[in-house]
């Protein structure tokens, strides 16, 4: 009798707990359905010039926002096809990246030209073909992020503490980074450049910041931080933590919108794809996909270290697995990668000071 006593408790107690949580997701379901009903208005807004209530920040940086999520976005019709992606082999390799004391590139971002920012705190400026233009000891520890801001500026985040932003001025010699402003945080464990390019969130272990290049908008806290990431539309920053949650944040109402869990250890990065509609996200062994309309994983593998990103068409790219395009092997492991021009050249950043470029032949 007492044990189906203390039966009925335990099914009494999971029952509720089942209830709990079936309210929870409901929510942030509801709650993600908004947002998105939200952006498709602002879009319709646009064409139809239909008046659309909106308040405005004395900082401007809401129209801002606002502005971005009015941008339409599809797969260039020149993007590599499946077949094309066959093709892809070693164009170049470049090596004497970074020092010989930390020779490893953490983090890659590609614009009119490709930046490297590496485990010994520097920055490389290198052409699409393979050669390195200029470099800058940016930090004093190893950088987390790199991101374009223009063809001719970037900013960089390192463990040290700070957030730089950097000009970049071609000469006869090559190019010359110069250093424009510093901003102090504690250590940064990234820096995500908005789609307008106007504004910056930075990543530190218990908050995150939303700002512009003068001044610090709003914190959010958050405990056990560990990436960020604006969406496409500008409109969220997801945020992944130490516990292996995916933070959906809504930055115009200040509040969180969703709460993403499937990784059993802390996130170590983040990518949308291009129209917003699907998320990666990795941890030191897993990478999830997951599908923002319906707050589901839609794909999961189990990959060592991962490096993973979304070419345009919404494709996964993944280093050492891709899904049902290709597979390739290097002879040292891939610490960080960019897709180039309509996913016809791909970069990887290897250990060892390497950097191979990838093309299709």
């Amino acid at each position: 009798m007492l044990e189906t006593h203390e039966l009925r408790l335990q099914l009494k107690e999971t029952r509720q707990q089942l209830v709990d949580a079936l309210y929870e997701n409901d929510a942030a379901k509801r709650v993600v359905a908004r947002l998105l009903k939200e952006r498709d208005q602002l879009r319709q807004h646009v064409e139809t010039s239909a008046p659309i209530e909106m308040q405005v920040d004395t900082k401007d940086y809401l129209k801002i926002i606002a502005e971005t999520a009015e941008v339409q976005r599809k797969a260039p019709p020149t993007l590599a096809t499946q077949e094309e992606l066959q093709q892809l082999s070693v164009l170049k390799t470049v090596t004497h990246l970074h020092t010989q004391k930390e020779p490893q590139s953490n983090f890659l971002a590609l614009g009119s030209h490709l930046l490297s920012g590496g485990k010994d705190g520097s920055c490389f400026v290198i052409t699409l073909e393979g050669e390195a233009v200029g470099s800058t000891k940016a930090h004093k520890k190893p950088v987390t992020s790199v991101q374009w801001l223009a063809d001719d500026q970037f900013v960089s985040s390192s463990v040290d503490g700070t957030v730089k932003h950097f000009l970049i001025e071609e000469t006869k010699s090559g190019h010359k980074i110069k250093a424009q402003t510093t901003y102090d945080f504690e250590p940064v464990r990234s820096v995500s450049v908005h789609p307008s390019k106007k504004l910056l969130g930075v990543v530190e272990a218990h908050q995150w910041t939303l700002m512009d290049l003068e001044t610090r908008l709003m914190n959010i806290e958050s405990p056990g931080l560990t990436f960020g990431q604006f969406h496409p539309d500008g409109l969220l920053f997801a945020t992944g933590n130490d516990k292996g949650q995916i933070l959906v944040w809504d930055i115009k109402k200040k509040e969180l919108a969703a709460t993403l869990e499937e990784h059993q250890s802390p996130v170590t990065q983040l990518n949308f794809n291009e129209n917003g509609y699907l998320l990666v996200s990795t941890s030191k062994d897993q990478v999830v996909c997951w599908d923002l309309r319906k707050l589901q994983a839609v794909h999961k593998m189990d990959v060592e270290s991962p490096v993973a990103v979304f070419d345009h068409s919404g494709k996964l790219f993944m280093v050492k697995k891709w899904i049902s395009v290709h597979k390739l092997e290097t002879a040292t492991p891939i610490t960080s990668l960019s897709i180039g021009q309509d996913c016809r050249s791909l970069f990887l950043g290897e250990q060892g000071r390497k950097l191979e470029i990838l093309s299709i032949q």
